[in-house]
């Protein structure tokens, strides 16, 4: 017989490495393994494909909202700055919501801003959100001093807007210089103080106005800035606003004012977006108005506070679910708290139409032929309140209309919002002129209008 055992010993000894006395650190181990190398390019290669699809997202539909995740509006996209507002001020805010016709939606938390003191008067601004809309809200403490006013911009505004301030208001008088004016042939009183505020982006350092007797600074904190100044004379306004930014970048916003005697601003800024129709459209018509079909909200489910309401056929439409602004469209005429009854003349249908304000709702009166007769649409352009700087563009649009589309003065466009044949969005007075365009099923354009806001 033949002795094995000591072959194999010698062979195992001869193929296998004699093992340390010590024991080896794990991270030795992993490297002699080699999973220390792989694990080195899995990281490599994961922070390559990052990198590939933060290229995309910056570069793609969704890059702004990514971009701006760390600065520029961002602090309002996600919620609003500041603290929350004292008790009394929010209940105050509260009363005057419910009180309105048209209250804003989501019971609104009001946030402190920031404070302005001037000759022992406290001026101070608020924020608050209301679905995908963000408000600032002034108030002044003051005997003279004149009710809170508030002005809002969607969020969606806010993301598309490319400049580091955006003021909502300018040159809001408060208080007056002289006796209340009781004849034409004598002089008009001059406003004791003017007002302008707005939003800031998260990387501004410093915001000044400029007015007609110089410039001067404004208090900015909380992503908001508030500009308090005495005008002294009659015709001293603020016409620019002027924002720097910790790394050196400028912005200068200019300023519409809306006062007698002002010429309409005027901003410099080209026509742009489609100037031709591609196809004649006439005699449009609105089938389910025709049918009265139950579109939209009733007025009882809107929650309107109209007393002897309503005609026979009146609905409340909402062509933004993420926004406040509605309109009304009714068989009859809503004027304020009642209505009245226009005669309609035989086989024409009357489409009386309106925005829907906190403060009450009024209606203007044509018949659908009357109004889509020449055109595919019938719509309007305006302001609200004093010193608004944000514009609403408002209408109705025949069924040939499929898309709207907004083309403003800085090159940005976007897509309007449409439901149930009505429109309604806002526009920075500061990006005019606008061009606003609708198209057909077929992609033809087959309106276009030109709002350069004289």
């Amino acid at each position: 017989m033949i002795e094995v055992e000591p072959l194999v010993r010698e062979e195992l000894a001869r193929r296998v490495p004699r093992m340390e006395s010590e024991p080896v650190p794990w991270q030795e181990v992993l490297r002699r393994s080699g999973e220390l190398s792989r694990r080195r390019r899995r990281r490599i290669a994961t922070g390559v494909v990052f990198a590939v699809v933060l290229g995309a997202l910056a570069t793609g539909p969704l890059g702004g909202a990514v971009v701006r995740v760390a600065g520029g509006f961002s602090d309002w996209l996600f919620g609003t700055p500041g603290k929350q507002a004292s008790r009394q001020a929010q209940r105050m805010f509260e009363a005057a919501n419910n009180r309105s016709l048209s209250p804003f939606p989501g019971h609104p938390r009001l946030h402190e801003l920031l404070h302005v003191t001037l000759d022992e008067r406290r001026f101070s601004l608020y924020g608050f959100e209301t679905r995908q809309v963000v408000c600032l809200r002034v108030a002044v403490r003051a005997p003279e001093g004149a009710g809170p006013q508030a002005a809002c911009v969607s969020r969606a505004d806010l993301r598309r807007s490319g400049d580091l301030v955006l003021p909502v208001k300018a040159n809001l008088s408060v208080g007056q210089l002289g006796r209340m004016q009781t004849t034409p042939t004598e002089p008009r009183t001059i406003p004791k103080y003017l007002l302008t505020f707005g939003i800031a982006a998260a990387e501004v350092t410093r915001v000044t106005v400029e007015s007609d007797d110089g410039t001067s600074a404004a208090v900015v904190r909380n992503r908001a800035f508030l500009h308090v100044f005495r005008p002294g004379r009659r015709g001293n306004w603020a016409r620019r606003v002027l924002a720097r930014a910790a790394d050196g970048r400028k912005t200068a916003v200019p300023i519409s004012v809306q006062a007698s005697g002002q010429a309409p601003l005027h901003t410099g800024l080209p026509v742009r977006g489609p100037s031709r129709v591609e196809r004649t459209v006439r005699n449009g018509t609105i089938r389910w108005f025709v049918r009265r079909e139950q579109r939209g909200l009733s007025v009882a489910e809107a929650r309107l506070r109209i007393s002897h309401c309503c005609p026979s056929f009146a609905r409340v439409l909402e062509p933004d679910p993420q926004d406040f602004l509605r309109l009304v469209v009714a068989n009859r005429s809503i004027i304020s708290r009642a209505f009245q009854v226009a005669a309609v003349p035989k086989g024409e249908h009357q489409l009386c139409f309106g925005q829907v304000t906190h403060g009450g709702v009024a209606t203007g009166c044509r018949t659908i032929e009357e109004r889509f007769r020449d055109r595919p649409w019938d719509l309007s352009w305006g302001f609200s309140g004093g010193g608004q700087q944000i514009w609403l563009v408002d209408g109705l649009v025949s069924d040939d209309v499929t898309r709207i589309e907004v083309f403003l003065g800085t090159g940005v466009h976007w897509q309007a919002p449409l439901r149930d044949n009505a429109t309604i969005f806002r526009i920075p007075r500061a990006k005019f002129p606008a061009r606003v365009v609708a198209y057909d099923r077929d992609g033809r354009v087959i309106g276009v209008q030109t709002i350069r806001g004289g």
